[in-house]
């Protein structure tokens, strides 16, 4: 940090009325250790901010989070930095500066609001639309925001096909390049298509108490099954894919042909993904009653080296066969 950033924090840490916590996810990725190399200067000159660091809970990318919803996938330094403390003095509960009026909707939503603002160092019209977002996860309890240096991560902006900043994209599908106008915003939230909603705001939704039934409520109201969802099945972390799984089965109960929807996304899925996804998918394919992964199955329970899966590929074909029977 400069001179001017120090004296900028010292003098921030002074303001504060209690001691604030932020959260440091930290993963394998090396530009972990620049988001931990700030954070930790950060408390040293401001030691009312303190740094509780965890393994990543939600990827493989490092992160800062600040409450619940807010991350930063960046380091906040030169003109970021003052917006990223305009957030923590939210935690403060001390709101140095008014907050924004939105739309009555937003405290209704019905799925979560996953918003990515896409930033670098050398934008000077940036921290202007990050300070104008910046509130918003904190007074809309369903709405998630995640600041992305698109130069330290190259790899994010690509994938969203970024080519100026700042870019704002809500569930990977809308975007506003430069000035968003938060009612805009807030309309776009409530009135979105949730066939188009993300696998990250889907996993939001999983995630809450419940959230598995909810999820399986919805699309038997929508009648499809979300493209997104089979994102969710073919996670690696096995407590994101119980969850998916548990939403099948009770949309299985609801409409079982609407269940069906899930079957061709796991095919294509299956060959690339690894050993516990192609059980759970192998599982799922005989809860299904899938007669469409027979040549899948087949195969899987005559070759499949591991023995586990030939075994769950058995397994699947005895249940599609007794349903067989039984019609």
């Amino acid at each position: 940090m400069t001179p001017q950033e120090k004296e900028t924090l010292a003098a921030f840490n002074n303001r504060l009325a209690k001691p604030v916590d932020i959260r440091l996810f930290l993963s394998d990725d090396p530009r972990g250790r620049d988001l931990q190399a700030f954070c930790r200067e950060l408390s040293e000159v401001a030691p009312h901010i303190r740094t509780v660091e965890d393994p990543d809970e939600t990827g493989p990318l490092p992160a800062i989070r600040i409450g619940e919803r807010l991350r930063y996938r960046g380091v906040p330094v030169g003109k970021e930095l003052e917006p990223f403390l305009e957030a923590l003095a939210l935690l403060d509960g001390n709101h140095w500066a008014a907050l924004p009026s939105l739309p009555e909707e937003l405290n209704a939503l019905e799925a979560p609001a996953d918003l990515q603002i896409f930033v670098s160092s050398f934008c000077g019209f940036c921290p202007s639309v990050v300070r104008r977002l910046l509130p918003l996860p904190f007074v809309a309890t369903s709405i998630y925001l995640t600041v992305i240096d698109g130069t330290l991560f190259p790899e994010i902006a690509a994938a969203h096909n970024i080519k100026s900043v700042p870019t704002l994209v809500l569930d990977d599908h809308l975007r506003w390049t430069g000035m968003v106008d938060i009612h805009e915003l807030g309309r776009a939230v409530v009135n979105r298509d949730p066939a188009l909603l993300s696998s990250e705001t889907l996993g939001r939704i999983l995630q809450a108490e419940g959230g598995a039934y909810e999820l399986a409520e919805m699309m038997h109201r929508y009648g499809k099954v979300f493209p997104a969802f089979a994102d969710l099945l073919s996670d690696e972390r096995f407590t994101m894919r119980l969850a998916a799984m548990v939403t099948i089965e009770d949309l299985m109960g609801r409409d079982g042909k609407l269940a069906l929807q899930v079957v061709r996304p796991m095919l294509d899925r299956y060959a690339k993904s690894a050993d516990a996804v192609k059980g759970d998918f192998l599982y799922l394919f005989g809860e299904l009653k899938a007669t469409e992964s027979l040549s899948l199955l087949q195969q899987a329970s005559a070759e499949d080296p591991n023995e586990e899966i030939k075994e769950a590929a058995a397994e699947a074909l005895e249940k599609i066969a007794s349903d067989r029977q039984l019609q």
